[in-house]
């Protein structure tokens, strides 16, 4: 999981929001989610419970967050974000933040033309559950943690990267064993992911 911080921009009055930054979108995901990776966020205020992701206004856009050791979690970049005073905000994640052509809206994440690269880093792109009506009111009663500011996330799989790994079934001395190559057959390297999010108010 991880924190966020909600931004403190010109469009927001400090009187409007709690002194109290959403510091830490994601906290570490059980050792799983590589401190190395980042991923993008997006959170819709809402005065009351969220009906519709369109119905809400956009509080953060597409923002990356980065894991943050002195935090234990990911904050997002370049801004500060605050929890508001008054109302709700809704969450939607993507990972990895380095991913092109993603997008987000009251559906969900999608990923249009998505290409598996020949050669080099393959990516596991993986969407968050949208995390509804979140206020720092339900955050903050994390029993290892009484001060803790942001909110978790759970991470699934819209594609995963496969890496081969070959042993010896026993030791063949002096015998030196070359693997030419591997073929995978019927795989698609090139695809568009999109999310259903079919129930607004609790979504899945």
């Amino acid at each position: 999981a991880s924190c966020l911080s909600f931004v403190n921009s010109s469009r927001y009055s400090k009187e409007w929001l709690e002194n109290v930054i959403l510091s830490n979108i994601h906290r570490k995901i059980d050792g799983l989610y590589p401190t190395t990776e980042s991923f993008k966020v997006w959170a819709q205020y809402s005065a009351s419970d969220l009906t519709a992701w369109e119905n809400g206004n956009t509080y953060m856009d597409a923002v990356t967050c980065k894991y943050d050791s002195g935090k234990n979690g990911w904050i997002p970049v370049g801004y500060q974000y605050y929890w508001p005073k008054q109302g709700k905000l809704t969450f939607g994640v993507f990972s990895p933040a380095s991913a092109s052509n993603v997008s987000y809206n009251e559906e969900g994440v999608t990923v249009t033309d998505y290409t598996v690269p020949n050669e080099g880093k393959h990516l596991d792109l993986m969407y968050g559950l949208r995390e509804y009506n979140k206020t720092i009111g339900n955050q903050t009663s994390k029993p290892d943690n009484p001060a803790y500011s942001g909110i978790d996330i759970r991470l699934f799989h819209a594609l995963t990267s496969v890496k081969f790994k070959i042993k010896k079934d026993a030791d063949y001395s002096g015998t030196k064993l070359i693997l030419n190559s591997i073929k995978l057959h019927n795989v698609y390297s090139k695809g568009t992911f999109k999310e259903t999010i079919e129930n607004q108010t609790g979504g899945s």
